[in-house]
């Protein structure tokens, strides 16, 4: 066989064999029997792989899954509650009753909320606010306070505001006495001097507090002179008298229904009625008598000795005490005298170990009246210019040869 007939073989057969690798490729693999193709597979030793099966890939099996179920929080932690030492309140050991009418109330208010932070002080009170001492028949203030220093009960002050209702007449037997009348006077005196001697036997102090300036000038003048027969009652009896009339007055000693607080703050201090007490009013007022009650505590602690036995157990073995030597004599003999001070050492007096006690807790008075009143009272000539000129804003006139005349400077 030529050359030539061999390439045109081979190219034949690659032809052939093409064909069949596309047909195998568009139509699916069967078991080849064709004559050409057994004889072209034995002429090259070729060798097929059997046809390859497209097998459809498997999907993996999802497990159903289960609803998630929520996180429980984890458990707190037990508390453990463990007792706080707390600190044990003091027991009181003074005790201030306030008594009388709708004042008193208002007063026993402003006197708890002075002495809230001291526990060791207890008020009480024992009010009526209808009462008064002119109708022993609706309530006896005498007896209501020979039964409450009856009682076992401790008492240290007892505070007494009542008037306000008294303004009527009272009962003498079978007639009645008009109001103001000397026979009043005396009659009213008597009540006051029986609540003073229930305290008296028991020699608890008592303190009285004056009436307020009423809105109503009748009424205001009824009680500045009921004040000043409690006072005088009071001061007989030897006990105390706390006047706020002026606390509650303007500049000319009448009502105001506002005022500077016990911080200094002009407010309301008494209601629409021009009676009664606010809240700061009742406040300023318990402030005097909160004065008047440190005062007699202060007293009562400082006269309280203690006087301790002296050792041993009869008098005789006391050892006498020799006479006390002055420090100055003392320190004089130990040193010799100077040249220049021929009477010996010159020693100054000895310096105390401690100055007075002060309460830092104690609210004082402002110099000047500064708490009672919001400025302070001129008379005379000088109140009317400091009114005209500070209060209306009109400047004086100016005098002849005074400071402020300029008539000079213009040619006259």
């Amino acid at each position: 066989m030529s050359l030539l007939a061999f390439f045109a073989l081979v190219a034949v057969v690659g032809v052939v064999a093409a064909g069949s690798a596309l047909v195998s490729m568009a139509t699916p693999v069967v078991a080849q029997t064709d004559p050409l193709t057994r004889f072209l597979d034995g002429l090259f030793k070729q060798q097929r792989l059997p046809p390859q099966q497209v097998v459809p890939r498997r999907q993996p099996q999802r497990t159903p899954t289960r609803a998630a179920r929520p996180r429980r929080a984890p458990a707190p932690a037990p508390v453990v509650v463990r007792d706080q030492p707390q600190e044990a309140k003091p027991a009181a050991d003074t005790f201030i009753l306030v008594m009388g009418d709708f004042f008193a109330e208002s007063l026993a208010d402003g006197l708890k909320d002075a002495f809230a932070e001291m526990p060791t002080i207890e008020v009480s009170r024992n009010v009526r606010p209808n009462s008064g001492l002119v109708r022993d028949d609706h309530f006896d203030w005498p007896k209501a306070a020979r039964d409450r220093l009856a009682d076992a009960a401790p008492l240290t002050i007892g505070v007494i505001a009542i008037g306000a209702n008294d303004r009527q007449a009272m009962r003498d037997g079978d007639t009645s006495v008009e109001f103001g009348t000397d026979r009043w006077r005396e009659l009213y005196g008597a009540r006051i001097d029986a609540v003073e001697a229930a305290f008296a036997a028991k020699q608890v102090p008592l303190i009285w507090v004056g009436m307020p300036p009423m809105q109503a000038a009748r009424y205001s003048a009824d009680m500045l002179s009921l004040n000043a027969l409690i006072r005088e009652q009071a001061a007989k009896a030897g006990s105390h008298y706390v006047d706020i009339w002026e606390a509650f007055s303007n500049d000319d000693n009448r009502f105001t229904a506002s005022g500077p607080d016990i911080q200094g703050r002009q407010v309301r201090l008494r209601n629409a009625n021009g009676i009664n007490f606010t809240d700061a009013g009742a406040r300023k007022a318990a402030h005097f008598v909160e004065l008047e009650i440190r005062r007699l505590l202060t007293e009562r602690n400082s006269a309280t000795v203690l006087a301790l036995p002296p050792r041993g157990d009869t008098p005789a073995e006391v050892a006498p005490t020799a006479p006390p030597v002055k420090s100055d004599d003392a320190l004089a003999s130990a040193f010799p005298a100077l040249p220049d001070q021929p009477g010996g050492l010159a020693l100054q007096p000895p310096r105390p170990i401690a100055g007075p006690i002060l309460p830092l807790n104690r609210r004082e008075m402002s110099a000047g009246g500064q708490l009672v009143r919001a400025r302070p009272v001129l008379s005379g000539y000088g109140g009317q210019l400091v009114e005209r000129v500070y209060g209306v804003g009109r400047v004086p006139e100016p005098r002849t040869g005074r400071s402020d005349d300029f008539h000079w400077s213009d040619g006259r």
